[in-house]
C-alpha cells in the first residue's frame, strides 16, 4: 500500500483545483463571447422589427394616395 503524506495529498489537491479553475476560466471566456453574440442578434432582431413596423405604417398611410384598398 502506498503511504501518502499530507503534503503530497495537498499538492495533488492544489493541482486538481488549478486544472478545474483553468477549465472554468475557459468556459467563462466562451460564455462572454456567446453573450455578446446573443446581444448582437437581439439588436438586429429589434432593428428589423422596428423597420418592418415603420414600413407597414408607411404603407397604410400612403395606401389611399396609391388607390389601393385595404380589406
Amino acid at each position: 500500500m502506498v503511504h501518502r503524506t499530507f503534503l503530497g495529498i495537498l499538492k495533488e489537491f492544489a493541482q486538481v483545483s488549478n486544472e478545474i479553475i483553468e477549465k472554468l476560466n475557459e468556459e467563462i471566456v466562451w460564455m462572454k463571447g456567446h453573450h455578446k453574440r446573443c446581444i448582437a442578434a437581439k439588436t438586429v432582431d429589434t432593428t428589423m422589427s422596428v423597420a418592418g413596423t415603420a414600413v407597414f405604417i408607411g404603407a397604410v398611410i400612403t395606401a389611399p394616395f396609391q388607390g389601393c384598398q385595404i380589406s
